[in-house]
């Protein structure tokens, strides 16, 4: 009975040894790829290229929000001050000439002008996320890239905009001063 079990161990020992060199697993071809399969990893790259594109829109229009909160948040700030200056001056009229009330309704102008087309940006924007949320729901990617460049778009004009409004201020300050 040892010598039939101690028989068969060597058999399956060095027979599976011999079978694995045999086949050479290393050696041996895969299965080409299906159409399916092929289709599938197309789609997937797909998918990636359209994700990485968005996530980098995504990106510019959620700092180009930080840009436009941070201009608003100096432009209120810089209202108030001439707010505040423009209550010292109704306690002291005599401090202004010609020149400089010619100045100021210049740049108040300026102001208005700017004032106006950050709300047809607000208006534009809103449109746009309409536009957007019909894009997820259709499923369009195009349409949703492109009203993503859109929206960023509108956002530099926003910033555009912005930064003049606030050199206007700036530029009222100081002739109030």
């Amino acid at each position: 009975m040892k010598k039939v079990f101690l028989i068969m161990l060597v058999v399956l020992t060095f027979g599976s040894a011999a079978f694995a060199q045999e086949l050479d697993l290393k050696q041996m071809p895969f299965p080409e790829r299906t159409g399916y399969q092929m289709l599938a990893s197309r789609e997937k790259e797909q998918v990636k290229d359209f994700a990485s594109r968005v996530k980098q829109k995504v990106n510019t229009i959620n700092k180009n929000r930080l840009i436009i909160k941070d201009l608003q948040f100096r432009s209120n700030n810089q209202i108030r001050q001439i707010k505040r200056q423009i209550k010292e001056l109704r306690n002291n009229p005599g401090t202004l000439d010609r020149n400089k009330i010619a100045n100021i309704n210049q740049l108040l102008k300026s102001i208005n002008q700017n004032q106006q087309a950050l709300e047809s940006n607000r208006e534009a924007m809103n449109k746009k996320r309409i536009v957007l949320r019909a894009a997820i729901k259709s499923r369009k990617p195009a349409l949703f890239l492109q009203t993503l460049e859109e929206i960023i778009l509108i956002q530099e004009k926003r910033i555009n905009a912005l930064n003049e409004m606030f050199a206007d201020l700036n530029r009222l300050s100081n002739e109030l001063r």
